[in-house]
């Protein structure tokens, strides 16, 4: 269990890593495209894959704290059925 525990740490750290990455490009971007008129795609890629990786990796953790919504309504309706 404390190996998990440094791999969730680990993790958490990522997850924070990755939204600065995804923050800092996409402000440079904006900067660079408006006020030096001089567009940079690899911020805008940078950016992306970053939102990628931190809807990738909230998921996990999500499910991991047990935080994630879930649905119950079929679960609900077969249950009411298996009472009758």
């Amino acid at each position: 269990m404390k190996i998990l525990r440094k791999f969730q740490k680990i993790e958490d750290i990522i997850m924070v890593i990755t939204f600065i990455i995804m923050v800092i490009s996409s402000f440079a971007q904006v900067i660079n495209r408006n006020i030096f008129k001089i567009p940079i795609s690899g911020f805008e890629e940078a950016a992306k894959y970053s939102m990628v990786y931190m809807v990738l990796l909230g998921t996990e953790m999500g499910l991991r704290d047990g935080t994630q919504i879930s649905v119950t309504a079929i679960v609900d309706i077969l249950k009411g059925k298996q009472k009758k």
